[in-house]
């Protein structure tokens, strides 16, 4: 699955900025709300989990997406990127189509979004599993030597 991927600028900016919002990878809960594609991620004036629209409905699959398990940070020092990455998410039993995920902090009480995910094409579960299997070189990758 091919992904086109949105940072959303204002939670990053505030994130990196400890007096602003204190972002957790390691600790927080993050949830990976499924959209269709009629949903248009802004990463200048989208923040919040409120300003997500347009997102799925159907069996198996509740408000605000699964919580994603196992959330790591990774620093490869021989390619110089910092990644954040999850493991696989299967929602079972669920009749949905997605175009495309949005990961928030849902920790945090503002539910600040991170990124989202546009999956290239609609994926379809009909009374199956509808699996998010984030890309090999992870959800968020930083570059560290330019």
């Amino acid at each position: 699955m091919t992904a086109n991927n949105v940072l959303f600028g204002i939670t990053w900016r505030d994130a990196l900025d400890a007096t602003a919002l204190a972002v957790n990878f390691e600790a927080d809960t993050f949830n990976m709300t499924l959209c269709t594609s009629t949903y248009t991620p802004d990463a200048d004036a989208h923040d919040f989990f409120a300003d997500i629209t347009n997102e799925v409905s159907g069996t198996g699959y509740s408000t605000p997406g699964p919580a994603l398990d196992t959330v790591v940070i990774n620093l490869t020092i021989t390619t110089d990127y910092l990644t954040v990455d999850f493991a696989d998410e299967t929602i079972a039993s669920s009749s949905i189509t997605a175009r495309q995920g949005v990961l928030f902090d849902n920790t945090l009480a503002s539910d600040p979004l991170i990124s989202a995910h546009d999956f290239g094409a609609d994926y379809t579960s009909s009374a199956g599993n509808f699996i998010i299997q984030p890309a090999a070189t992870g959800v968020v990758r930083f570059p560290l030597d330019p």
